[in-house]
C-alpha cells in the first residue's frame, strides 16, 4: 500500500520536472546550448519578423533541453511585445502550439514572474492564441479552444489547472472579440 502511494505522487509530481523557471540571462547567453540567433535577436542585433531568424528561435520552443527552454519562452515574449502583422500570424501558430503541448512549462515560467510582468505575459500569449485560433477555426474557434484546454488540462498538474484556466479564458474573451 505504502508503494502504490509513493509511486503515485512521484506521477503526481513528476509532471514538474520538466518545467523550470527563467534563470538569470547571463547563464542563456554565456551558454554553447542555445542558438546565436537567439543570442543575437536578445542583443537587438536584428528586429524580429516574418524570416528564417526569427521562426529559428520559435521553434526552439520545442527543444528537447528543458534548461534552455525558458530563455525561448522569454524570447517568444518579447517577439508578442514588439510583433508585426506578419510576425504576428506566426507567433499566433507558435503560441496556441506551445500552450496545447508544453502547459506545464508555460505555466512555471509565469508564475515565476512578478505579478504585473506575469499579468502582461500571460495576455500577450493568449492574444497570441486567439488569433491563431480565430484564424484557423472560424466559424467554431470556441470548440477549437475548448479541445485545445482539454488537451492541456490533460499535460498539467491540478496545482497548474488553474493558470492554465486563466490563460483560456483569456483565449476566449479575445477570440470573441475579434
Amino acid at each position: 500500500m505504502k508503494t502504490v502511494l509513493l509511486i503515485l505522487v512521484f506521477i503526481a509530481s513528476s509532471h514538474n520536472l520538466s518545467a523550470q523557471a527563467l534563470k538569470p540571462l547571463d547563464v542563456y547567453l554565456k551558454s554553447n546550448e542555445v542558438s546565436q540567433e537567439a543570442k543575437d535577436y536578445y542583443n537587438k542585433e536584428f528586429k524580429g519578423s516574418d524570416n528564417d531568424k526569427t521562426f529559428s528561435i520559435l521553434d526552439s520552443l520545442e527543444t528537447r533541453n528543458n534548461n534552455t527552454r525558458p530563455f525561448y519562452i522569454f524570447l517568444a515574449t518579447l517577439m508578442l511585445q514588439s510583433s508585426d502583422g506578419a510576425l504576428s500570424e506566426g507567433l499566433g501558430r507558435y503560441c496556441a502550439a506551445f500552450i496545447e503541448s508544453h502547459p506545464t512549462e508555460l505555466v512555471a515560467y509565469t508564475v515565476s514572474l512578478p505579478r504585473l510582468q506575469k499579468e502582461k505575459t500571460i495576455d500577450n500569449w493568449a492574444m497570441g492564441a486567439a488569433g491563431e485560433f480565430y484564424n484557423s477555426c472560424k466559424p467554431k474557434e470556441m470548440e477549437c479552444i475548448d479541445r485545445s484546454f482539454n488537451n492541456a488540462r490533460k499535460k498539467s498538474s491540478e496545482s497548474q489547472v488553474s493558470v492554465l484556466k486563466d490563460i483560456y479564458s483569456l483565449i476566449r474573451h479575445y477570440c470573441a472579440n475579434m
